[in-house]
């Protein structure tokens, strides 16, 4: 175990049960990454309510490589592994595939489920920064992330980047997968994102689970149920609701926030658009029965993705997909706050200001 200062910004890494933890903090929150599996997110605290906001699994957290599954699952190992809270997607998303020059990828990619590495890059009261890294195993990226935290500051910065470190050109789908739950989820919650945002639900067909109808192309919040209604999907619903949808949506401007008004809490991100130009939406009110969460999962996701709800293969088919050349690298910035709950939110900067 290691810790840093005593108070401001300060980081400790320490093991529990083999499973490596990296907890970064200052006078406004507190974050935990999960290093050796993924270097998951598996905490976002807000120190002056003591809310973590994110959302935990009902699953056990096996140390990374320990679990012995009992037969191989097609949709691969995420699962087995998946905590909740927030994971990197890379450089697949979406389901598995095997059709991009060989390699077998599953579920949400590789980055999620390899041990991640750090170096302290600024170690002070008032500055902490730290750069997470790591190498792909099945596909030739290397990709970092430096993580700042400033005192008094109740927000955090994601510096990345993407390098293709063979001598080919190379597609890829990127993401981010914040999942966020109880006890800051709850009935009456509320999603804000840009104006002008269009929803696009995937034709998957009826299902008994869904609230929304598939195949709609509709602008947010007002969307059709499958019913025919016009229902706001912004409102949060009570956790035992039993639908799940999951969705995309094509926005105007780089940022999206959750709120709480009872609580007058709120979170928010902020990311480059050219980068991630597509905010998937995973609405679960312990509708997904079976497999892996046989109803317990009430969550709501905010994910700023480079791609549609596609898989690699196919948005190399739509056009969609994302390129390195050969050596070439790809930088990008992302935002995560906090703040109040009970007014909308306009607009998120990439400087952290909530309007």
């Amino acid at each position: 175990m290691f810790l840093s200062n005593r108070h401001g910004c300060r980081y400790l890494d320490y093991t529990i049960e083999g499973n490596r933890f990296l907890t970064l903090e200052n006078n406004k929150l507190k974050m935990t990454f999960w290093l050796n599996k993924g270097a998951d997110l598996i905490e976002i605290r807000d120190k002056a309510s003591d809310v973590d906001v994110l959302w935990r699994t009902p699953m056990p957290m096996p140390a990374a490589g320990q679990y012995i599954s009992p037969a191989s699952a097609p949709i691969g190992n995420f699962f087995d592994y998946y905590p909740g809270g927030w994971q990197e997607v890379f450089p697949n998303a979406h389901l598995p595939t095997t059709g991009y020059k060989g390699a077998p990828l599953g579920l949400h990619g590789e980055v999620c489920l390899l041990p991640w590495h750090y170096s302290v890059l600024e170690n002070t009261e008032e500055v902490l920064r730290i750069k997470l890294f790591v190498r792909t195993a099945r596909t030739p990226f290397y990709i970092e992330k430096t993580v700042t935290l400033r005192n008094h500051e109740a927000i955090f910065v994601f510096n990345e980047t993407i390098v293709n470190e063979s001598n080919e050109e190379m597609f890829y789908n990127w993401g981010h997968h914040p999942v966020f739950g109880a006890p800051f989820l709850e009935e009456g919650c509320i999603i804000d994102a840009p104006a002008n945002s269009i929803a696009v639900l995937p034709d998957t067909g009826a299902a008994a689970n869904h609230r929304l109808q598939p195949g709609q192309r509709s602008q947010w919040p007002h969307l059709s149920d499958v019913s025919g209604r016009t229902v706001d999907a912004s409102y949060i619903l009570e956790q035992h609701a039993g639908f799940a949808d999951s969705f995309h949506m094509e926005v105007q401007e780089g940022w999206a926030a959750l709120r709480n008004p009872r609580l007058d809490l709120g979170v928010g991100l902020a990311w480059e658009l050219d980068a991630f130009p597509y905010l998937w939406v995973w609405q679960a009110y312990s509708g997904s029965g079976g497999y892996p969460f046989y109803s317990r999962n009430y969550n709501v996701a905010l994910e700023p993705y480079s791609v549609p709800v596609e898989t690699l293969t196919e948005s190399i088919q739509s056009g969609n997909v994302h390129k390195l050349k050969p050596h070439e690298a790809k930088s990008s910035k992302l935002i995560f706050g906090f703040t109040q709950g009970k007014t909308p939110i306009r607009k998120i900067s990439l400087d952290g200001r909530f309007e």
